[in-house]
């Protein structure tokens, strides 16, 4: 049985080392777990040391090949829940990371809160990052080495004695100290009444993501109404500069047309032609033949 860490580095197996940096208050730690070999894992399922933070036991699990899927899996499990009394639970935020050697700016995380007690032993990613990933090219593995990096912030931790009528509830000063619980003798009604804060606490972080998930939604809505108005007035833009454009080419038409007509001679043919008075039968002028008529007697 290994010996659980605190704050110490060690190397547990020619494949692995871990560290673990342990705050003032013994709340938060951020254990790094540097996997060498690591396309030579044969095991389907990889385990770190064990770990101590908030005088609470803690273990790394990896499934190298991915846990019935092509991405890594990565757990954080409670390695002595088979022998905590019955109750016991604890709630704790975790944050998994996996390292880019190459350029940090491009390491992958994730974080949420969790409670663990009961059956809930453990939480996990199981399709963290897609296994073609980890590999040279993207930066995520280096001369077979992956790193993996965990940041477990404790908030409480509750755990029930073997008397069924009394908890054992770990104390802020335990917590800080990393001591064992003491029999407190705290009703079962005071720690139904911490349950009932825990899981207040777990469905306000919920309907804080709810939230942040449909503001991010509206953004979107407001963003694509945006761009498909953007995209209405570009259409009607194209359609006015179009029509502007007929109406210049019909203007140079009649343009060319106009300066055709001022231009154009008539044939001789079409030119009115004098008319002779012989030939319209007329051996003189009338208009002198009426003055004729006026000055005979």
């Amino acid at each position: 049985m290994s010996t659980p860490l605190e704050g110490k580095e060690t190397q547990n197996s020619p494949s692995q080392t871990i560290k673990v940096d342990i705050s003032a208050d013994n709340k938060t730690c951020r254990v790094t777990w540097k996997i060498e070999n690591f396309m030579n894992l044969d095991a389907e399922r990889h385990y770190s040391e064990i770990f101590i933070v908030g005088g609470c036991k803690w273990q790394l699990m990896i499934y190298p090949k991915g846990n019935n899927v092509n991405y890594l899996s990565v757990y954080l499990k409670v390695p002595d829940a088979d022998s905590l009394p019955d109750g016991w639970s604890r709630f704790a935020d975790v944050c998994f990371c996996v390292i880019n050697q190459t350029n940090g700016k491009d390491t992958i995380s994730k974080e949420a809160p969790f409670i663990f007690g009961g059956q809930a032993r453990g939480c996990s990613w199981p399709s963290f990052i897609p296994i073609h990933d980890l590999s040279p090219q993207t930066g995520f593995m280096f001369n077979n080495t992956i790193i993996l990096e965990v940041l477990v912030s404790m908030l409480d931790a509750i755990h029930y004695s073997t008397d069924n009528t009394k908890t054992k509830t770990m104390s802020k000063s335990e917590m800080e100290h990393g001591l064992k619980p003491q029999d407190t003798g705290t009703e079962l009604d005071d720690n139904t009444t911490k349950m009932e804060a825990l899981k207040n606490k777990i469905e306000a972080y919920e309907q804080e993501l709810a939230m942040k998930d449909e503001e991010a939604k509206y953004k979107e809505m407001v963003i694509a109404r945006k761009d498909g108005e953007i995209a209405k007035l570009d259409g009607e833009n194209k359609e006015l500069r179009a029509a502007l454009r007929l109406l210049e080419v019909m203007v140079e038409d009649m343009q060319v047309v106009t300066t055709r007509l001022r231009g154009r001679s008539y044939p001789s043919n079409l030119t009115p032609k004098e008319r002779s008075l012989t030939s319209i039968g007329c051996s003189e002028d009338p208009i002198e033949r009426i003055g004729k008529k006026s000055q005979d007697p």
